[in-house]
């Protein structure tokens, strides 16, 4: 009688005693390792993806807050600008060395508002007459104008000066005296604290208008040069000329020379 013999390649067995392929179930057991580290890899995926998605989604409305926050400030912005005044010129913090020579003169050189006339109430005009000649218009608005070749050349002249200081009374050290344009407000305070204006009487006006016309009838063409500098008169400078003999000469060239002579030499 044949005995068995023990198979030492048996496999496994069950528990009824029978023997079990455990080549199937190791390829099983490999393929669902396999398929568990593929589905977890693909979980990793499509996790990773959904992240980078929510992060992309994130900064989609982090920016669209932004920008619905930067079109808000913007309309408000634009809001309080519409019913905010813009000055007509850029605002000047400093007053510069040619206004404040123009001041200086506008202080002590004889001048007179012969005529005045009220436009609105943010808008007044002057009318300025100099002992030497010549009536210049000087506008009191939002944008500050004068007649005279010194405004045209683009300084702040005397003539503006001069209204603002000496007929309107406004304070010397108040910075709207040498801005180039005025708000509503700033024009409704100058007016409304300015004194009452009076005037030169009519003999007056009629003997200075007289003196002017004859000066200017006594003065030279301007085509020759400088009797100080030896410069072309036609240079844009401001200039004066001689009651006496009509000669034309830079009024800054006459100041100087007339600051560099002495007491002595002014009263022969």
């Amino acid at each position: 009688m044949d005995m068995p013999t023990e198979n030492n390649n048996a496999g496994p067995s069950n528990s009824y005693g029978n023997n079990i392929d455990t080549t199937n179930i190791r390829s099983t057991i490999t393929l669902g390792r396999s398929g568990s580290k593929g589905k977890k890899n693909t979980t990793s995926e499509v996790v990773e993806r959904n992240s980078e998605g929510s992060s992309l989604g994130k900064r989609k409305a982090a920016e669209g807050e932004d920008g619905s926050s930067t079109a808000g400030e913007k309309r408000r912005a634009a809001k309080k600008r519409k019913g905010k005044e813009i000055r007509a010129a850029r605002y000047i913090k400093v007053c510069d060395d040619n206004t404040k020579q123009r001041i200086e003169r506008a202080m002590k050189e004889a001048m007179y508002m012969i005529d005045s006339k009220e436009i609105n109430p943010t808008h007044q005009k002057y009318s300025v007459l100099r002992a030497t000649g010549g009536v210049f218009i000087v506008d009191i608005a939002k944008t500050v104008l004068c007649s005279c070749l010194d405004f045209q050349n683009g300084f702040h002249c005397k003539h503006i000066l001069f209204i603002l200081l000496r007929i309107l009374k406004l304070d010397s050290k108040s910075k709207l005296i040498y801005q180039k344009a005025l708000k509503k407000k700033e024009l409704k305070f100058i007016f409304n604290n300015s004194p009452r204006i009076i005037y030169p009487s009519k003999g007056i006006v009629d003997r200075l208008k007289a003196i002017a016309k004859r000066d200017q009838n006594n003065r030279k063409p301007i085509d020759d040069d400088c009797l100080c500098c030896n410069e072309p008169l036609g240079n844009q400078e401001i200039l004066i000329w001689c009651e006496t003999c009509g000669k034309n000469i830079h009024q800054d060239c006459f100041t100087q020379w007339e600051r560099s002579i002495t007491v002595k030499q002014k009263v022969k």
